[in-house]
């Protein structure tokens, strides 16, 4: 698991070297939150980028070798609104899924790509290379937003309660806008899917 997140690390800094402003989510910007951040289950490499950067993170990424994985969630290389067939690394450590929204609607409607960018923060990845600098990250109630938006679209199953273990995390040891985060769960209908989460973590203690 730490090689995994050492070379989505890897991958993360040769796009943005390449120029294209990108943003980690879910698995990989999560494990901020955890020591050491192997601890958290990882999965595809989620990459946020603006919708007219997405071909060319597509050609970055094929010149590294990367080749596209069909998904059988949709025939025409998208698998939801806002993301597509994951391209997978030359040595199979790495698959990449590029998202041109936070998560899947209802939040895609909700919260625009271009404010997930703008409110971003400066930070080092606790797995970034040494001397590679800070780079931008999630701000935490987008963190927040996305584990509410994922947990929802899980249906809270159990494989789901990673994502409210992660937003336990984050309110420990982040500060959160919550006045922020409740407006954006207003206008995406979220709403019962804050109330669940955070009573669940009231019931866990966390």
């Amino acid at each position: 698991r730490r090689l995994q997140l050492v070379r989505q690390s890897e991958t993360l800094a040769t796009l943005r070297a390449a120029g294209i402003e990108v943003l980690a989510i879910k698995g990989f910007e999560a494990a901020r939150l955890y020591d050491p951040p192997s601890l958290r289950i990882l999965g595809d490499l989620d990459l946020l980028v603006r919708p007219g950067d997405a071909a060319a993170a597509v050609d970055a990424l094929e010149r590294l070798g990367f080749t596209v994985e069909p998904s059988p969630q949709g025939a025409l290389g998208v698998t939801s609104d806002v993301s597509f067939h994951p391209l997978v690394s030359p040595d199979g450590l790495v698959s990449v899924d590029l998202h041109t929204a936070l998560d899947a609607f209802p939040l895609s409607a909700a919260l625009s790509v271009a404010e997930v960018f703008a409110e971003a923060r400066v930070g080092a990845h606790p797995e970034a290379e040494a001397g590679t600098g800070a780079e931008p990250h999630l701000a935490p109630h987008h963190v927040a937003l996305a584990a509410l938006s994922n947990a929802a679209k899980e249906r809270f199953a159990p494989y789901a309660w990673r994502h409210l273990v992660d937003l336990g995390r984050l309110t420990l040891r982040e500060r959160i806008d919550w006045p922020s985060v409740d407006r954006t769960v207003a206008a995406a209908g979220l709403a019962p899917a804050r109330a669940t989460a955070l009573g669940a973590l009231r019931l866990l203690s966390l």
